[in-house]
């Protein structure tokens, strides 16, 4: 095992460019390392998200869906998001 100056000495040279100037470098151990400010989203949600997005997915008027439209909005579940059904192709 190194000891303590040797450790540090070791780190300030891994920390230094090619030119000899010093760079920052964050640390693994490190705070802002360690912080995530994404959200991470289930690929279902997503998907049901993306279709709707597209005008994909709609709920049925008339008793029919749009010549566009591959998915029907059946129901929301208990958190308030669409549960949808693919009913056919799309033609495009």
């Amino acid at each position: 095992m190194q000891n303590k100056t040797e450790e540090e000495s070791l780190k300030t040279r891994l920390n230094q460019n090619q030119m000899g100037e010093q760079t920052n470098v964050i640390e693994p151990e490190s705070d802002i390392a360690q912080e995530s400010t994404s959200t991470v989203y289930s690929s279902e949600d997503k998907f049901i998200s993306d279709v709707i997005t597209r005008g994909e997915a709609e709920k049925l008027k008339d008793g029919k869906l749009a010549p566009t439209t591959t998915h029907e909005i059946v129901e929301e579940n208990e958190e308030g998001l669409p549960v949808i059904k693919r009913r056919r192709f799309s033609a495009f």
